[in-house]
Protein backbone atom coordinates (compact mmCIF):
# COMPACT_ATOMS: atom_id res chain seq x y z
CA UNK A 1 0.00 0.00 0.00
CA UNK A 2 2.99 2.17 1.13
CA UNK A 3 4.27 1.55 -2.32
CA UNK A 4 1.70 2.29 -4.35
CA UNK A 5 1.33 5.77 -2.51
CA UNK A 6 4.87 6.82 -3.34
CA UNK A 7 4.55 5.54 -7.30
CA UNK A 8 1.17 7.73 -6.80
CA UNK A 9 3.25 10.41 -5.63
CA UNK A 10 5.85 10.50 -7.95
CA UNK A 11 3.56 10.21 -10.75
CA UNK A 12 1.55 13.63 -9.96
CA UNK A 13 4.98 15.23 -9.09
CA UNK A 14 6.08 14.13 -12.84
CA UNK A 15 3.03 15.12 -14.21
CA UNK A 16 3.17 18.68 -12.34
CA UNK A 17 6.77 19.21 -13.57
CA UNK A 18 5.86 18.13 -17.18
CA UNK A 19 3.03 21.06 -16.92
CA UNK A 20 5.07 23.46 -15.47
CA UNK A 21 7.83 22.79 -18.05
CA UNK A 22 5.10 23.09 -20.88
CA UNK A 23 4.33 26.59 -19.92
CA UNK A 24 7.64 27.76 -19.45
CA UNK A 25 8.36 26.36 -23.12
CA UNK A 26 5.15 28.07 -24.36
CA UNK A 27 6.17 31.30 -22.32
CA UNK A 28 9.38 31.59 -23.23
CA UNK A 29 8.79 31.24 -27.10
CA UNK A 30 5.75 33.87 -26.91
CA UNK A 31 7.56 35.91 -24.68
CA UNK A 32 10.13 36.54 -27.50
CA UNK A 33 8.22 37.70 -29.81
CA UNK A 34 7.13 41.41 -30.92
CA UNK A 35 3.59 40.92 -30.24
CA UNK A 36 3.94 40.28 -26.50
CA UNK A 37 6.39 43.18 -26.88
CA UNK A 38 3.55 45.15 -27.98
CA UNK A 39 0.87 43.63 -25.73
CA UNK A 40 3.37 44.60 -22.12
CA UNK A 41 3.28 48.07 -23.17
CA UNK A 42 -0.41 47.91 -23.56
CA UNK A 43 -0.95 46.07 -20.72
CA UNK A 44 1.54 48.47 -18.35
CA UNK A 45 -0.08 51.58 -20.11
CA UNK A 46 -3.54 50.37 -19.46
CA UNK A 47 -2.13 49.71 -15.82
CA UNK A 48 -0.33 52.76 -15.21
CA UNK A 49 -2.31 55.30 -17.52
CA UNK A 50 1.32 56.87 -18.78
CA UNK A 51 3.10 55.65 -21.90
CA UNK A 52 5.91 53.04 -21.33
CA UNK A 53 9.01 52.57 -23.46
CA UNK A 54 11.63 49.26 -23.75
CA UNK A 55 14.79 49.85 -24.78
CA UNK A 56 16.58 47.27 -26.66
CA UNK A 57 15.51 43.67 -26.84
CA UNK A 58 13.84 41.43 -24.18
CA UNK A 59 15.88 38.67 -22.52
CA UNK A 60 14.62 35.79 -20.42
CA UNK A 61 16.25 33.52 -17.77
CA UNK A 62 15.73 30.05 -16.39
CA UNK A 63 17.71 29.71 -13.64
CA UNK A 64 17.61 30.79 -10.25
CA UNK A 65 14.20 31.62 -11.21
CA UNK A 66 11.79 32.24 -14.63
CA UNK A 67 12.54 36.19 -15.88
CA UNK A 68 12.28 38.48 -18.29
CA UNK A 69 14.88 41.53 -18.61
CA UNK A 70 15.04 44.39 -20.59
CA UNK A 71 17.81 47.03 -21.31
CA UNK A 72 16.47 50.83 -20.45
CA UNK A 73 13.07 51.28 -19.34
CA UNK A 74 10.66 54.56 -19.16
CA UNK A 75 7.50 55.20 -17.58
CA UNK A 76 5.77 58.70 -19.01
CA UNK A 77 5.53 61.70 -17.33
CA UNK A 78 2.06 63.92 -16.58
CA UNK A 79 1.01 65.64 -19.39
CA UNK A 80 1.12 68.66 -17.51
CA UNK A 81 4.38 68.32 -16.12
CA UNK A 82 6.14 68.03 -19.42
CA UNK A 83 8.10 65.33 -21.61
CA UNK A 84 11.06 64.18 -19.22
CA UNK A 85 9.76 60.76 -17.82
CA UNK A 86 8.48 60.32 -14.47
CA UNK A 87 10.26 56.65 -13.67
CA UNK A 88 13.22 55.90 -15.82
CA UNK A 89 15.48 52.55 -15.62
CA UNK A 90 19.03 51.01 -17.15
CA UNK A 91 17.79 47.66 -16.62
CA UNK A 92 14.35 45.72 -15.71
CA UNK A 93 14.10 42.50 -14.50
CA UNK A 94 10.63 40.39 -13.40
CA UNK A 95 10.29 36.86 -11.63
CA UNK A 96 7.63 35.03 -13.33
CA UNK A 97 5.19 32.77 -11.77
CA UNK A 98 4.73 29.80 -13.69
CA UNK A 99 1.15 28.72 -12.24
CA UNK A 100 -0.73 32.13 -13.27
CA UNK A 101 0.57 31.63 -17.35
CA UNK A 102 -1.86 28.56 -17.31
CA UNK A 103 -5.31 30.96 -16.84
CA UNK A 104 -3.42 33.33 -19.42
CA UNK A 105 -2.56 35.93 -16.43
CA UNK A 106 0.88 37.49 -15.89
CA UNK A 107 1.93 37.75 -12.39
CA UNK A 108 5.43 39.49 -11.81
CA UNK A 109 6.54 38.43 -8.17
CA UNK A 110 9.20 40.89 -8.16
CA UNK A 111 10.23 43.39 -10.38
CA UNK A 112 13.31 45.12 -9.85
CA UNK A 113 14.84 48.18 -11.87
CA UNK A 114 18.27 49.14 -11.55
CA UNK A 115 19.96 53.04 -11.81
CA UNK A 116 15.80 54.13 -11.24
CA UNK A 117 15.87 58.07 -11.87
CA UNK A 118 12.71 59.25 -10.32
CA UNK A 119 11.56 63.61 -11.75
CA UNK A 120 9.15 64.46 -8.98
CA UNK A 121 7.24 68.13 -9.77
CA UNK A 122 5.20 69.78 -7.23
CA UNK A 123 3.58 72.88 -9.08
CA UNK A 124 2.52 76.26 -7.85
CA UNK A 125 -0.75 74.62 -6.52
CA UNK A 126 1.00 72.36 -4.55
CA UNK A 127 0.01 69.02 -7.15
CA UNK A 128 2.65 66.69 -8.02
CA UNK A 129 3.30 64.77 -11.16
CA UNK A 130 3.15 61.63 -9.57
CA UNK A 131 -0.35 61.96 -8.07
CA UNK A 132 -1.86 61.18 -11.14
CA UNK A 133 -0.75 57.83 -11.52
CA UNK A 134 -1.29 56.85 -7.80
CA UNK A 135 -4.96 57.53 -8.39
CA UNK A 136 -5.02 55.91 -11.89
CA UNK A 137 -3.62 53.24 -10.05
CA UNK A 138 -6.42 52.93 -7.24
CA UNK A 139 -8.72 52.88 -10.02
CA UNK A 140 -7.77 49.95 -12.08
CA UNK A 141 -7.14 47.71 -8.94
CA UNK A 142 -9.87 45.84 -9.50
CA UNK A 143 -10.05 46.62 -13.45
CA UNK A 144 -11.42 43.50 -15.78
CA UNK A 145 -9.53 41.53 -18.55
CA UNK A 146 -8.38 44.19 -21.78
CA UNK A 147 -10.11 43.29 -24.57
CA UNK A 148 -8.02 41.57 -27.53
CA UNK A 149 -5.56 40.89 -25.45
CA UNK A 150 -4.23 37.64 -25.06
CA UNK A 151 -3.10 37.76 -21.17
CA UNK A 152 -6.36 38.68 -19.48
CA UNK A 153 -4.33 40.96 -16.77
CA UNK A 154 -0.51 42.22 -15.63
CA UNK A 155 -0.11 41.88 -12.03
CA UNK A 156 2.47 43.19 -9.76
CA UNK A 157 3.50 41.40 -6.32
CA UNK A 158 6.53 43.11 -5.13
CA UNK A 159 8.82 45.89 -6.54
CA UNK A 160 12.41 47.03 -5.54
CA UNK A 161 14.98 49.46 -6.48
CA UNK A 162 18.80 49.69 -6.73
CA UNK A 163 20.96 51.99 -6.53
CA UNK A 164 18.05 54.59 -7.55
CA UNK A 165 18.14 58.41 -7.19
CA UNK A 166 15.27 61.14 -7.34
CA UNK A 167 15.04 64.63 -7.59
CA UNK A 168 11.95 66.73 -6.15
CA UNK A 169 11.48 70.45 -7.34
CA UNK A 170 8.95 71.95 -5.32
CA UNK A 171 7.63 74.80 -7.43
CA UNK A 172 4.98 76.02 -4.68
CA UNK A 173 7.86 76.77 -1.92
CA UNK A 174 10.85 77.17 -4.51
CA UNK A 175 12.84 74.44 -2.93
CA UNK A 176 14.47 71.27 -4.19
CA UNK A 177 15.06 68.15 -2.69
CA UNK A 178 17.77 65.29 -4.08
CA UNK A 179 18.53 61.84 -2.87
CA UNK A 180 20.50 59.28 -3.99
CA UNK A 181 21.88 55.82 -3.42
CA UNK A 182 18.11 54.61 -3.15
CA UNK A 183 17.60 51.00 -1.87
CA UNK A 184 13.68 51.03 -1.57
CA UNK A 185 12.17 46.66 -1.19
CA UNK A 186 8.42 46.21 -0.74
CA UNK A 187 6.64 43.48 0.34
CA UNK A 188 3.71 41.30 -1.17
CA UNK A 189 1.41 43.98 -2.94
CA UNK A 190 -2.43 42.89 -2.38
CA UNK A 191 -5.72 44.34 -2.99
CA UNK A 192 -6.75 46.24 0.15
CA UNK A 193 -3.85 45.66 2.36
CA UNK A 194 -1.11 47.78 3.85
CA UNK A 195 2.20 47.34 1.54
CA UNK A 196 5.60 46.87 3.62
CA UNK A 197 8.45 48.77 2.56
CA UNK A 198 12.42 49.21 3.79
CA UNK A 199 14.33 52.56 2.39
CA UNK A 200 17.28 53.40 2.76
CA UNK A 201 18.77 56.97 1.00
CA UNK A 202 21.61 59.89 0.86
CA UNK A 203 19.59 63.10 1.02
CA UNK A 204 20.44 66.57 -0.47
CA UNK A 205 18.50 69.66 0.82
CA UNK A 206 20.97 72.46 -1.31
CA UNK A 207 19.69 75.82 -0.04
CA UNK A 208 20.56 75.03 3.36
CA UNK A 209 22.99 72.76 3.20
CA UNK A 210 21.54 69.87 4.71
CA UNK A 211 22.62 66.35 4.38
CA UNK A 212 21.68 62.88 6.05
CA UNK A 213 21.84 59.44 5.55
CA UNK A 214 18.26 58.10 5.65
CA UNK A 215 16.92 54.62 6.78
CA UNK A 216 12.85 53.79 6.99
CA UNK A 217 10.65 51.06 7.91
CA UNK A 218 6.84 51.21 6.99
CA UNK A 219 3.79 50.44 5.78
CA UNK A 220 2.01 51.90 2.95
CA UNK A 221 -1.87 52.38 2.67
CA UNK A 222 -2.02 52.60 -1.31
CA UNK A 223 -5.14 50.91 -1.59
CA UNK A 224 -8.59 52.88 -2.42
CA UNK A 225 -10.09 50.40 0.16
CA UNK A 226 -7.69 51.28 3.11
CA UNK A 227 -9.41 54.43 5.30
CA UNK A 228 -6.19 54.28 7.42
CA UNK A 229 -3.58 57.40 6.92
CA UNK A 230 -1.12 57.13 3.40
CA UNK A 231 1.89 55.86 5.79
CA UNK A 232 1.94 54.00 9.22
CA UNK A 233 4.03 51.96 11.68
CA UNK A 234 6.88 54.03 9.83
CA UNK A 235 9.92 55.14 11.45
CA UNK A 236 12.64 56.82 10.40
CA UNK A 237 16.43 57.06 10.92
CA UNK A 238 18.64 60.09 10.17
CA UNK A 239 22.43 60.63 10.18
CA UNK A 240 22.34 64.30 9.53
CA UNK A 241 24.95 66.70 8.62
CA UNK A 242 25.97 69.67 6.30
CA UNK A 243 26.90 73.11 6.50
CA UNK A 244 22.97 73.67 8.02
CA UNK A 245 24.48 72.41 10.96
CA UNK A 246 26.48 74.45 13.73
CA UNK A 247 30.10 74.58 13.89
CA UNK A 248 30.08 72.95 17.56
CA UNK A 249 27.56 70.29 16.77
CA UNK A 250 28.06 69.52 12.73
CA UNK A 251 26.35 66.21 13.05
CA UNK A 252 22.82 65.47 14.34
CA UNK A 253 21.28 61.65 14.87
CA UNK A 254 17.26 61.65 14.36
CA UNK A 255 14.85 59.35 15.26
CA UNK A 256 11.32 59.72 15.11
CA UNK A 257 7.72 58.10 13.80
CA UNK A 258 6.26 59.48 10.83
CA UNK A 259 2.57 59.13 10.10
CA UNK A 260 1.00 60.86 6.69
CA UNK A 261 -2.24 61.21 6.21
CA UNK A 262 -5.17 63.91 4.53
CA UNK A 263 -4.34 62.51 1.60
CA UNK A 264 -0.27 62.80 1.38
CA UNK A 265 -0.82 66.40 3.02
CA UNK A 266 -0.04 66.26 6.49
CA UNK A 267 3.51 65.02 7.35
CA UNK A 268 3.35 64.43 11.57
CA UNK A 269 6.13 63.32 13.23
CA UNK A 270 5.42 61.76 16.34
CA UNK A 271 8.31 60.61 19.18
CA UNK A 272 10.88 62.60 17.45
CA UNK A 273 14.19 62.21 19.15
CA UNK A 274 17.34 64.64 18.11
CA UNK A 275 20.53 63.99 19.92
CA UNK A 276 23.31 66.71 18.38
CA UNK A 277 26.70 65.21 17.85
CA UNK A 278 30.40 66.88 18.70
Amino acid sequence: MRKKLVILHLCCLGALGLASGGAVWWASSYLRTPQFRHELALLVEEATGRTVRLDGELGLSFFPWFGLNAQGFSLGNDPDFGDTPLLSASEVSARIRVLPLFERRLVFDTVELTNANRTLTMNAEGRGNWEGLAEHLRAQEHAQQKAGAFFKRITLRGLRLVDGQARLDDRQHNHSYITTDIDLRTGRIESGQALPFTFTCSFDWPRPGLTARVESTGKLHWSAEDAEPLLTETTVQADIGGTFMPALAPRAMLATEVRVDDKGRNLKLLDARLRLLD
